[in-house]
């Protein structure tokens, strides 16, 4: 086992929060497991899939990007968001929904998005991929008492992002518009943290009472490179990626200060990452 492997399993080990991760290189290849099959909330990170759902039905000729929505008062949720702040009315398309939902976590653009996929098309759409531990069955912040009823593993929610990158869920076009979706993701205090700035992470989030997430596409680009000043959204069109990795990790039994358990979001991606960045070394020799 390298010092880095068991670096990474110790600072696992230790917590008092139950993580779960689960790490591939850019092959496919398990890097790293820790509680892989672990049933944890899948809070917000499941509007990954939920997006990719919309985006599926998009590339069926089911519904358009471009369909105007009329945000209604009754639709308003509390939670992550600005469309409960707007006036009734104000109107989106299902793209502008798409982005919100992914970039700001915005709780009432996702259900409005489930009333236009349809629980029963997500349930067969993530059959279809395999993934029988991942479930979207209930809106978002509906009852923010309840427990939760949205579920998933560290191993399918990498598997997930693997099959994105890999067009197993969508066709290039539509899985480079959930990436750059996903690229400009606006809370970046977990895995991103601490990772150095040639590492770009097309990431959601999740978070609730007890228990945070984190997932991702990796892509480690050219120690030189600079995002031009003139572009103002990152894209992968625009990034030269030398390498790729696929990252999930949850954790849940959580009862102290949030900003302790983001930084170990962050330490982790660091760990991680340096798994990766052997793991590629060892191949070049």
């Amino acid at each position: 086992m390298s010092s880095t492997r068991e670096r990474l399993l110790t600072y696992l080990e230790r917590s008092q929060e139950r993580f779960g991760l689960y790490l591939l290189d850019s092959k496919g290849r398990e890097v790293f497991s820790y509680n892989p099959d672990v049933v944890f909330p899948a809070a917000s990170s499941v509007k990954v899939h939920l997006v990719a759902a919309l985006l599926k039905k998009v590339e069926e000729g089911k519904l358009s990007l471009y369909q105007v929505h009329k945000l209604r008062d009754s639709e308003k949720v509390g939670g992550a968001g600005i469309l409960k702040d707007l006036m009734e009315g104000t109107k989106f398309t299902l793209y502008d929904l798409a982005k919100l939902a992914i970039v700001i976590s915005d709780n009432t653009a996702s259900n409005i998005l489930i009333d236009y996929v349809g629980f029963d098309y997500i349930r067969e759409f993530l059959d279809n991929l395999g993934f029988k531990e991942t479930k979207l069955v209930r809106k978002f912040h509906i009852d923010p008492t309840a427990p939760p009823v949205n579920f998933t593993t560290p191993r399918e929610a990498a598997l997930f992002l693997y099959k994105l990158w890999n067009l197993q869920v969508l066709s290039k076009p539509y899985r480079d518009i959930l990436i750059d979706i996903m690229l400009n993701q606006q809370y970046n205090e977990k895995l991103p943290l601490l990772l150095p700035k040639n590492v770009k992470l097309a990431h959601k989030t999740g978070d609730i009472s007890t228990a945070a997430n984190d997932i991702g596409i990796g892509f480690i680009l050219d120690e030189n490179w600079k995002p031009s000043p003139y572009i103002l959204t990152k894209s992968l069109q625009y990034m030269p990626v030398k390498n790729l990795f696929f990252i999930a990790l949850y954790c849940d039994n959580i009862t102290r200060k949030r900003f302790l358990v983001d930084f170990k979001f962050g330490k982790i991606a660091c760990l991680s990452l340096e798994l990766i960045s052997e793991l590629s070394q060892v191949e070049k020799v």
